[in-house]
C-alpha cells in the first residue's frame, strides 16, 4: 500500500476529526463541500469515475515522489508539538479562547503570544506544503492551492481556527490584516524555528502570496465564528471522552483532532490525481465503444483488467441482527415440526 493510502486510511467517515471538518464546513456558507474518501482509488472515483487503472497507478507513483512525501510529513507535523512545527494550540484551545472573549473586549494579540507564534509557525509550514505540491511561481502555486477543493477547506480552517477564534476581537475590528500583523511581529523567529525543526528554509515567496488570502478569509469568516465554535463544541466532548486514549494523545503532544494530517493527506491525494489525469486524460464517452465497461466500479462481478475496483465499506452492527434472526428462526423450526408431527 502506498503511504498516501496509509495516511488516508487512518480516517473513517465517522471519526471525530472527519466529523469536525464536516460540521465546520456546514456552518460556513461559503465553505466547500468535503466528500470523504479513504483511499487514492476512492478519491479518483469521485473526481473522474471513468478513469482506468493506469491513471490510478500513475497517481500512486506521483504520491511516492519526494515532494509529495515531504508534503505529507509537513502536514502531519502541524498537528504534533514534538515535531517543533506546532505548539499544540489546536481547535479545543481555540474554542476556549474564543469563549473567554465573549462579552468582553480583549486584545488577544497582546495576551496570548503562544497562540500567535503558533499561528505564524503553522502558516510557514503550510506555505512549504504548497510549495512542495504545486508547480510554477509563488502566485501560481497559491492560486492552484486555492483552486483545490481541499485547499479551500484547509485555508478556511486555518483562518478560522488558528486566527479567527483565538483573536476574534481583532478579526472583527482589525480588518483583513491579523495574520499579516502577527507575521510582522513573530515571523523572523518562527522562520528560524521552522528551519531548525524541519531542516528546510521557509518558502518565503509562497508565504508572501498566501498571507493576504488567509487574512481575507479571517475577515469573511468572522461573522460565523460563534457558529463555528458551537459546532466544534458539540464534537469536542465526545473526542475528549475517549479516556486513556485521549490522555495518551495529548501526552505525546499530538492534537486530538489531527485536522492538518487529515486535510493534508487529502490535499496530496487530490494533487496527485489531478497530475495523473492531466498526463492521461480520460476519453469522452463518445470515443469509447462501451462506456459502461470503462467505469470505476463498485461490483461483485469480475472486472475488466483495467477497471479500478474500490472495495465497498464494511458494514458494522450486523452481529446483533444475525443473533436475533437465529433466535427467532430456531423456535419457528420447532413449532413447524410440532405442527407437522
Amino acid at each position: 500500500m502506498a503511504e498516501i493510502d496509509e495516511a488516508l486510511g487512518q480516517f473513517a467517515a465517522d471519526d471525530y476529526t472527519v466529523r469536525l471538518v464536516s460540521s465546520f464546513c456546514a456552518v460556513v456558507p461559503f465553505a466547500p463541500s468535503v466528500q470523504h474518501f479513504s483511499s487514492l482509488a476512492e478519491g479518483l472515483k469521485q473526481q473522474e469515475p471513468r478513469a482506468k487503472r493506469q491513471v490510478l497507478e500513475r497517481a500512486q507513483e506521483i504520491a511516492r515522489s519526494p515532494d509529495a512525501q515531504r508534503a505529507l510529513w509537513l502536514a502531519s507535523a502541524m498537528d504534533t508539538a514534538d515535531s517543533g512545527i506546532s505548539a499544540f494550540s489546536g481547535v479545543k484551545s481555540a474554542v476556549e479562547l474564543f469563549r473567554s472573549q465573549e462579552g468582553q473586549r480583549l486584545n488577544a494579540l497582546d495576551t496570548d503570544a503562544a497562540q500567535a507564534t503558533d499561528a505564524v509557525l503553522k502558516a510557514i509550514a503550510l506555505a512549504s506544503v504548497i510549495s512542495r505540491l504545486y508547480s510554477g511561481g509563488p502566485l501560481e502555486k497559491v492560486d492552484a492551492f486555492r483552486a483545490s477543493n481541499t485547499g479551500q477547506a484547509l485555508a478556511l480552517y486555518f483562518a478560522a481556527i488558528e486566527v479567527g477564534l483565538p483573536f476574534a476581537d481583532n478579526a472583527v475590528s482589525g480588518g483583513a490584516g491579523v495574520l499579516g500583523g502577527l507575521y510582522s511581529r513573530f515571523g523572523e523567529a518562527q522562520r528560524a524555528r521552522f528551519a531548525a525543526s524541519s531542516g528546510e528554509a521557509a518558502s518565503d515567496g509562497v508565504l508572501d502570496k498566501l498571507l493576504g488570502p488567509i487574512d481575507a478569509l479571517v475577515h469573511t469568516s468572522a461573522p460565523h465564528l460563534k457558529g463555528i465554535a458551537d459546532a466544534a463544541g458539540k464534537v469536542i466532548p465526545g473526542a475528549m471522552n475517549m479516556g486513556d486514549k485521549a490522555a495518551g494523545i495529548v501526552a505525546t503532544g499530538a492534537d486530538i483532532f489531527p485536522v492538518y494530517r487529515y486535510l493534508g493527506a487529502r490535499l496530496v491525494a487530490e494533487r496527485c490525481i489531478s497530475l495523473a489525469l492531466a498526463e492521461m486524460p480520460v476519453k469522452e464517452e463518445s470515443e469509447i465503444a462501451n462506456p459502461a465497461m470503462h467505469q470505476i466500479q463498485y461490483t461483485t462481478k469480475k472486472p475488466d483488467r483495467d477497471d479500478i475496483v474500490v472495495p465497498a465499506a464494511k458494514k458494522r452492527g450486523c452481529l446483533p441482527f444475525v443473533v436475533l434472526w437465529f433466535s427467532g428462526l430456531i423456535p419457528a423450526v420447532y413449532a413447524i415440526r410440532e405442527w407437522i408431527g
